[in-house]
């Protein structure tokens, strides 16, 4: 009987150690020295008041606030966009779209002028 339950102990001990080591972890990323969970954080530019996505905590500038949760407000993923200016007639990259000002053309790419062929 102790032999049994000796065995079953050692099988038991085996299975959850094994278990363990391929127990999924959160990814984590690291920057500039620091390591990261790699999770979607929210974060509101104190300048702008704009609500913006970041991949980890550790992308966050300072002096933002940040939060784990989707904030009510809206969120401008941080993505380079590109906006004509109506004044100039010129493109002129923008942070995010929430940064283009009212009556702007944007475009996730730069533009280029059109061909003239002769």
């Amino acid at each position: 009987m102790n032999m049994l339950r000796s065995a079953l102990l050692k099988s038991l001990s085996l299975t959850l150690s094994a278990a363990i080591f391929f127990i999924p972890l959160p990814a984590l990323a690291e920057a500039e020295g620091q390591i990261c969970a790699d999770v979607i954080v929210y974060a509101k530019n104190p300048e702008t008041g704009q609500w913006q996505t970041f991949a980890t905590p550790c992308e966050v500038p300072a002096g933002w606030e940040s939060t784990p949760v989707k904030p009510q407000e809206e969120i401008c993923t941080a993505q380079i966009m590109y906006g004509k200016n109506p004044a100039t007639g010129q493109w002129e990259q923008l942070p995010n779209p929430c940064e283009a000002p009212e009556g702007w053309e944007t475009s996730p790419t730069l533009p280029t002028a059109p061909s003239q062929e002769q």
